[in-house]
C-alpha cells in the first residue's frame, strides 16, 4: 500500500472581492466636498495622470502618475491637484474577509512601474465591469486579485524600500544640515550600496548627496546673512562648515559672490514673504512684506504695510514684493514650491510641529532665538496667571475637549491648535480618547470623526468652533440641534461652549489672545 503524503495550508488566506471601480477627475475647481470623502470599505487609489497631494487622515502623500495607495476602511481622504492640470485617479473599493494576519490593515504607498502596465490593467477592469456574465464576473474578481497581489508584492520590493530609505535620508539632511554629516555613511544607514544609494538619490533630487547637502547649507547661510551684525565664521559653523575659508569658496561657486559681498547687497534688511506663519514672525519681532491674504483675516490689526496675496497663490504678486526669502508650510504642493524657489530662497517650515518647536526652529533660522525663547516664557507666564484666575471656576481633574466643523467635516482637536490652549495653557485633563490620539501620534493636530463618535471624545467641558457664514456655518449649527449634542453631559450642565472658528487657528498671536477669551467664556457661564 502506497503512503500518500498530505499537506495542509494551516492559515486561510484573505478573501478579496472587488466592489466598485471608477475613473475620476480632480481639478482645482472642485469644491472641498467633491474632493473630501471617507473610505467606507478597503480602497485602492491609483493616479493615472496629473499630480498633486492626497491627505490620508491628515497625513500628506505626494500624488503623481504611477502612485498607488492601499487604504483600510474608515480612512479620511482629501485629494488636491497641483492647480496646473487635472489629476485623474482610479478609485476601487473592495471587501476583505478573513484577514487574520492583518495583511490589509496598514495604509500602503506603492510606486508601480511601469505605470502604463497598471493603467492598462485598471482600464480593462473598468471596461469588463460594464458588461459581464456570471462567469465573467468571477474572472473579473480573479483579475483584480492578481493586480492587487502585484501591488502588495511591489510594496515589499527592494526598490520600494530603497526609495523610502533615501526619502528618509533627505528629510534627515533638511533637519540636521548644521551637524557634521558623513555623506559616505548615509548609504550604510539606509542599508544600500553606495551605487544604489547615489542612483536613487539623484533620481529623486537631481543632485548627488554632497551637492544637495551643500546647496541646503548655502541656502540656509543666505538666510542667516540677512540678520544684523552677523559674522561669516559664525554662519559657516551654524550651517555645518568647520572651515570658514572652504565655506567662502563654496558660497562663491554657488552664488557668484563672496559671503561679504552677498551681505552687503542685502543691507536693506530682511524682506520676508510668509505663507501661514504671520503670527510666528510677529512673535519674533519681524514684520514681513507680505503673507497669504487669509492670515490678515485671522490676525487682524496688523500694519497695512504687510501686503496680502491672493489665493491660490499668485506668484506674480509675490514677485512684485521683491522678497529676500520665502517661508512656506510643508503641506504646499510641489508645483507651487517650484514657483517660490524661482522668486527667492524658500524654506519649508514643518506644518506638523507644535507651536513651540516651530517658533524655536524659525528663531534659529532667522537669527531670533532669543526672541523665540522670550515669547515662550511670556506665554507660559500668562498661562499660569490665567490658570490662577480661573482656579475657583474649574474643578480638580476636570477634562475638556475642543471640536471644529470645517470643510464640511467634524474634527476633534488633539494636542495642537485649540488643544494647546486647553491642555498646555489651562491645564485641563485630556479625556481617554484624546490621550490615545496623542499617544499614537504626538504631532496630530486634529482627527476627522463622525457625529456619532462625538460622545466618545467629549470631556466635562466642550468647545465647538463654528464659522459665521457659509455651508460650514449652516451644517455645523445643525449639530447644535441634534440629540447627540444636546444629550452630552457637558451641554446639559451648561459647559458646552460655541466659539468663533478663528480661535482654531494655531499661531502665537492667536494663542495669547485665546487665553483672554477663555476667561470670558468660563467666568461668564458661572456668572450667568
Amino acid at each position: 500500500m502506497n503512503n500518500l503524503e498530505k499537506r495542509y495550508i494551516l492559515e486561510r488566506p484573505p478573501s478579496v472581492y472587488l466592489y466598485t471601480i471608477e475613473s475620476l477627475s480632480y481639478s482645482s475647481r472642485l469644491s472641498h466636498r467633491d474632493s473630501r470623502f471617507w473610505a467606507r470599505r478597503h480602497m485602492l487609489l491609483a493616479v493615472s495622470d496629473g499630480q498633486g497631494v492626497i491627505l490620508l487622515n491628515g497625513q500628506r502623500y505626494v500624488a503623481a502618475r504611477g502612485k498607488c495607495l492601499l487604504l483600510p476602511p474608515n480612512t479620511a481622504i482629501e485629494i488636491r491637484n497641483d492647480g496646473q492640470s487635472t489629476m485623474r485617479v482610479y478609485q476601487l473599493t473592495y471587501e476583505v474577509e478573513q484577514d487574520a494576519t492583518g495583511l490589509f490593515t496598514p495604509i500602503m504607498e506603492v510606486v508601480y512601474t511601469p505605470h502604463t502596465k497598471l493603467e492598462n490593467k485598471l482600464q480593462e477592469l473598468l471596461s469588463a465591469s460594464m458588461f459581464q456574465s456570471k462567469l465573467d464576473s468571477f474572472h473579473l474578481h480573479i483579475r483584480f486579485q492578481s493586480t492587487l497581489y502585484e501591488l502588495l508584492q511591489s510594496y515589499s520590493t527592494v526598490e520600494h524600500n530603497a526609495r523610502i530609505a533615501v526619502e528618509n535620508t533627505i528629510s534627515f539632511m533638511h533637519r540636521s544640515l548644521h551637524e557634521e554629516i558623513a555623506v559616505g555613511r548615509l548609504a550604510e544607514e539606509a542599508k544600500l550600496s553606495k551605487w544604489q544609494f547615489g542612483t536613487m538619490f539623484k533620481a529623486l533630487t537631481g543632485y548627488t548627496p554632497m551637492e544637495y547637502l551643500t546647496l541646503l547649507r548655502i541656502e540656509r547661510a543666505k538666510l542667516l546673512m540677512l540678520g544684523a551684525g552677523v559674522r561669516v565664521r559664525d554662519i559657516a559653523a551654524s550651517v555645518g562648515f568647520s572651515d570658514e575659508y572652504y565655506f567662502s569658496r563654496r558660497f562663491k561657486q554657488t552664488t557668484g559672490m563672496t559671503p561679504t559681498e552677498y551681505m552687503q547687497s542685502k543691507q536693506t534688511g530682511q524682506r520676508i514673504f510668509s505663507i501661514q506663519y504671520l503670527g510666528e514672525l510677529l512673535a519674533l519681532g519681524i514684520q514681513p512684506v507680505g503673507t497669504n491674504r487669509a492670515m490678515l483675516d485671522v490676525i487682524q490689526g496688523v500694519s497695512s504695510r504687510i501686503k496680502g496675496v491672493d489665493e491660490p497663490l499668485d506668484a506674480q504678486q509675490v514677485l512684485e514684493l521683491k522678497p529676500d526669502m520665502i517661508l512656506f508650510p510643508s503641506f504646499m504642493q510641489a508645483s507651487c514650491v517650484d514657483q517660490l524657489f524661482k522668486i527667492a530662497p524658500a524654506f519649508e517650515i514643518s506644518w506638523q510641529d507644535d507651536v513651540y518647536s516651530r517658533l524655536t526652529h524659525m528663531g534659529e533660522l532667522l537669527g531670533r532665538s532669543k526672541e523665540a525663547g522670550a515669547w515662550i516664557s511670556r506665554y507660559e507666564a500668562k498661562a499660569e496667571r490665567t490658570r490662577a484666575r480661573l482656579g475657583e471656576y474649574l474643578k480638580q481633574g476636570e477634562t475638556a475637549t475642543a471640536f471644529v466643523y470645517h470643510a464640511e467635516g467634524l474634527y476633534v482637536y488633539a494636542g495642537h491648535h485649540f488643544g494647546h490652549t486647553l491642555y498646555q495653557g489651562l491645564g485641563f485633563e485630556k479625556p481617554d480618547k484624546i490621550k490615545q490620539l496623542i499617544a499614537a501620534d504626538k504631532q496630530m493636530k486634529w482627527k476627522l470623526i463622525k457625529l456619532e463618535e462625538l460622545p466618545d471624545y467629549a470631556g466635562d467641558r466642550i468647545f465647538l468652533a463654528l464659522a459665521e457664514t457659509g455651508v460650514d456655518a449652516s451644517q455645523g449649527r445643525a449639530i447644535l440641534r441634534h440629540p447627540i449634542w444636546n444629550n452630552l453631559p457637558a451641554v446639559q450642565n451648561g459647559r458646552g461652549h460655541v466659539v468663533d472658528i478663528a480661535w482654531g487657528n494655531y499661531n502665537p498671536v492667536t494663542l495669547e489672545r485665546h487665553l483672554d477669551e477663555m476667561v470670558k467664556w468660563i467666568t461668564e457661564v458661572h456668572l450667568a
